[in-house]
């Protein structure tokens, strides 16, 4: 694993100490416990590549909010966070984050829009250094109460992570920095609340760069703007015949690559949020992804996430 970036070190150190300080006008600590399951962890389209794994995470945050005037608020935020999978481990991360959220309603009737900008910096430092790096993600949204049960939003969003190894030169289309991508996305989510219960259902349509792991195909690599040999996900295995008649049967190890391709993607969620007490909140949610990819490369991925999650105020 590699060390964590001293910059982001630094930013998360002095959230926290921001968030200490008594001036603010809204101090909170944010915790997290999260299990997870996906039915195809390396986005492969062959069936003979799709692995299935389950993980769980542990997470922090420190935030605190600002009041801008009558009309306007700002978050700033620092998370940590723990993520660990039951088989393919070279996928466990440290997750280290730094955040703004800026909301803007410009009419404080009951039922008038409001509009949001969101910055966020992660840093993530996996057991396989293939994927290392630091992600910039960037939305702009507005939302608006219809009724007094349902919410409504639609929004924007940009995504790149800079990949941080140092695993080799790039040569043509084998380059290291395979998990070096960047994507547009348009958003929409609607909420329904019941008392303690929240109903929910999320929509994203992203344009851009994708990363894929399979054995190779000469579809993969003609479509593909980089490859590199993913030690993460592992080889695959097949089955041979015997040599001579009443041989042993035998098997061939075959690597997995990681293939980074444009793509349309549609994602959907649905979910439900439980409000336990005042402070504590259970989440599941169920998502379903659909990838079509340039040169035929397609593929699509089913999860699931059971969330516990605690505020401290």
């Amino acid at each position: 694993m590699t060390i964590p970036r001293p910059d982001l070190l630094l930013g998360l150190g002095l959230t926290l100490a921001l968030a200490a300080s008594p001036a603010l006008a809204r101090t909170f600590f944010d915790f997290q416990l999260d299990a997870n399951y996906e039915d195809n962890v390396g986005r492969a389209e062959a069936d003979a590549d799709r692995l299935s794994d389950r993980s769980h995470s542990l997470g922090a945050a420190v935030k605190s909010f600002h009041l801008l005037g009558d009309h306007a608020g700002v978050t700033f935020k620092g998370s940590v966070e723990q993520v660990d999978f039951a088989r393919l481990d070279g996928l466990d991360r440290l997750n280290l984050g730094l955040g703004a959220n800026l909301r803007y309603k410009p009419d404080l009737a009951y039922g008038a829009p409001w509009y949001g900008l969101n910055l966020n910096l992660t840093q993530s430092n996996f057991d396989s250094s293939l994927r290392d790096g630091v992600t910039l993600d960037l939305e702009a949204m507005a939302g608006k109460r219809f009724t007094d049960r349902i919410l409504g939003k639609l929004g924007l969003g940009y995504n790149e992570h800079f990949v941080s190894n140092d695993l080799g030169p790039k040569v043509g289309k084998s380059d290291p920095e395979v998990f070096a991508t960047q994507n547009t996305r348009l958003f929409a989510g609607l909420d329904y609340n019941l008392s303690n219960w929240v109903v929910y259902a999320n929509y994203t349509y992203q344009v851009g760069d994708v990363v894929s792991t399979s054995t190779p195909t000469a579809k993969a690599i003609a479509a593909a703007d980089a490859i590199w040999k993913d030690d993460a996900i592992g080889p695959s295995y097949t089955t041979t015949a015997p040599a001579y008649p009443g041989g042993m049967v035998g098997s061939m190890q075959q690597a997995r690559y990681a293939y980074r391709i444009d793509a349309d993607t549609q994602i959907a969620d649905v979910g439900f949020n439980y409000a336990i007490t005042r402070s504590t909140a259970l989440d599941f949610m169920l998502r379903y992804v659909d990838v079509q990819g340039e040169g035929g490369n397609d593929y699509d991925n089913y999860s699931a996430h059971l969330g516990l999650y605690y505020r401290l105020k």
